[in-house]
């Protein structure tokens, strides 16, 4: 935390995991629409077309770019705005009880905790933050995503309306 306080947001350079571009082809590749909703400065956008996510996805909303942020719903909602898609044909992956499975599962999205990072050992506090999946990487985040859409029903339902966010 005091690295953060004391460097800018701006300028602080981001790497993706080696699994994500592997983990987005995957859900793409199984119909899902996969976005990216991120507390980070609008400079982040060129991070994510360096490493090849931007072109992976069917949204990026970034806070520093749209003025709201996580743990706001109102951030929460563009992507369901932008696709017409409703809350619970969205899966939500995150890795941080309080911002991100909370204000999604409030929403009625299904989420995906990662249970890595620097926030892996953040502990749920009440129902309300409280998973509806976990994963410890993001391919098997994939997996879990996967055995969703097939309990949302057929692959041609889910294709419509199975997203990741």
């Amino acid at each position: 935390m005091a690295i953060r306080r004391a460097l800018p947001w701006e300028g602080v350079p981001l790497e993706a995991y080696p699994e994500a571009v592997p983990a987005l082809r995957t859900l793409r590749g199984a119909g899902f629409r996969v976005g990216v909703l991120a507390n980070q400065p609008a400079s982040a956008r060129a991070d994510l077309d360096r490493a090849g996510l931007s072109a992976l996805c069917d949204g990026v909303w970034l806070s520093g770019a749209v003025g709201l942020a996580k743990p706001e719903p109102r951030f929460f909602r563009l992507p369901l705005e932008a696709w017409g898609t409703p809350a619970e044909r969205v899966a939500y992956v995150g890795d941080r009880p309080d911002h991100d499975v909370a204000p999604a599962k409030a929403l009625g999205m299904a989420t995906v905790r990662v249970l890595s990072g620097p926030h892996a050992e953040q502990p749920a506090r009440g129902a309300g933050q409280a998973p509806t999946m976990e994963a410890r990487s993001l391919a098997e985040v994939a997996d879990r995503l996967l055995e969703w859409q097939a309990r949302l029903g057929s692959r041609r339902a889910a294709r419509r309306h199975g997203d990741v966010i």
